[in-house]
């Protein structure tokens, strides 16, 4: 099942500030207070939570709910994909604050791929470069910073990595 932190990574719930609209009351964490991210409802309470915000030694849940304390009894109950899909469907902007604006199911492939304000790899890290940048910066660290960049030699054609002068076939 695809969730929210797939590929954008957030301890708890996604915070409100970057919806495009307030959510509904039962999307919300009632420990975090954030948009539900792998939520789980409670038992016998009925509270919904994120599953980042069950404490590690509830994890088969034996303790009390932390909202209003009753005696848990039975094991977490994963909501219906229907109720995910819920979720993942309310519209965002994205939290770098690059202009993208779109549902909380395609913020993560955004993140990935697209946001120019993402932290990303040097394309040449296989090559010994460990610069990390935001992706809207590679092209100029590639053309002009990189030490690792491919350069070609003038008058052989040999195209070399600048940073140790050896021939890359």
């Amino acid at each position: 099942m695809t969730h929210i932190s797939s590929g954008f990574r957030v301890r708890h719930g996604f915070k409100k500030d970057y919806l495009l609209q307030p959510p509904p009351d039962d999307c919300v964490c009632f420990v975090c207070f954030g948009v539900l991210v792998d939520p789980r409802r409670l038992s016998p309470c009925g509270h919904t939570i994120c599953v980042a915000c069950i404490p590690s030694e509830q994890s088969h849940v034996k303790g009390n709910c932390p909202v209003c304390g009753i005696q848990l009894w039975r094991r977490l109950l994963k909501l219906p994909t229907s109720f995910t899909e819920r979720i993942l469907s309310l519209e965002s902007r994205c939290h770098l604050m690059c202009g993208f604006e779109g549902s909380l199911k395609q913020l993560p492939q955004h993140l990935a791929q697209d946001c120019p304000n993402s932290m990303v790899s040097c394309h040449n890290r296989r090559r010994g470069c460990v610069a990390e940048l935001l992706r809207c910066k590679m092209e100029e660290h590639l053309m002009k910073n990189c030490l690792y960049r491919v350069t070609s030699c003038d008058g052989v054609g040999s195209v070399y990595c600048s940073a140790n002068c050896k021939l890359i076939n």
